[in-house]
């Protein structure tokens, strides 16, 4: 949206892929696999004209901070 000197972004929001790596090193067999290619939005990705305008005044911001892979593994950002 523009404010008299430019253009400003208003919104921000983030969309991702991942795919975890597994290694295992047990009794000196390695195995080494892949889980699936995941891809995500984050929940107002699609919106952003909409919060755009609804936070003209400020701006609307949402991000990523990590991955969940499971109820007891969390990943942060590298970012």
């Amino acid at each position: 949206m523009g404010d008299g000197d430019g253009y400003n972004v208003r919104a921000i929001s983030e969309r991702s892929r991942y795919r975890f790596e597994h290694m295992l090193n047990i009794g000196g067999e390695e195995d080494v696999g892949f889980g699936p290619s995941e891809s995500f939005a984050l929940d107002n990705y699609y919106d952003l004209d909409v919060l755009a305008y609804r936070y003209r005044d400020m701006t609307y911001k949402e991000e990523i901070l990590g991955y969940w892979c499971n109820e007891t593994t969390y990943f942060g950002s590298i970012y």
